[in-house]
């Protein structure tokens, strides 16, 4: 399995999710989003819900790219980017959100 993207994530008044994802087949754009998803939802905490996060540059693999490889980038990449893995820090500065 092969996938690559950038994800950020910043405080927002209501939660929005935007994918850049041109000439991207619709079934890795699916995966990505509900990787994202799979991590929100299991972090029970108000903060998750007051965010936009952008995924971009995803990165399709010729050969080795599917669902379950942009699914696992983009779960691996909230992950880090809520602080829920060792060695991480949450990378938004929550402010009046949370």
């Amino acid at each position: 399995m092969a996938a690559g993207l950038t994800a950020s994530i910043a405080p927002s008044p209501m939660f929005s999710l935007s994918v850049d994802a041109a000439d991207v087949e619709d079934e890795y754009v699916a995966g990505a989003k509900n990787g994202v998803f799979t991590v929100l939802m299991s972090q029970s905490f108000t903060p998750v819900l007051a965010c936009q996060i952008d995924l971009t540059a995803l990165q399709v693999h010729p050969i080795d790219s599917s669902y379950a490889a942009f699914y696992m980038a983009a779960k691996e990449a909230t992950e880090r980017l809520l602080g829920v893995v060792p060695g991480f820090e949450h990378n938004i500065a929550w402010g009046q959100w949370s």
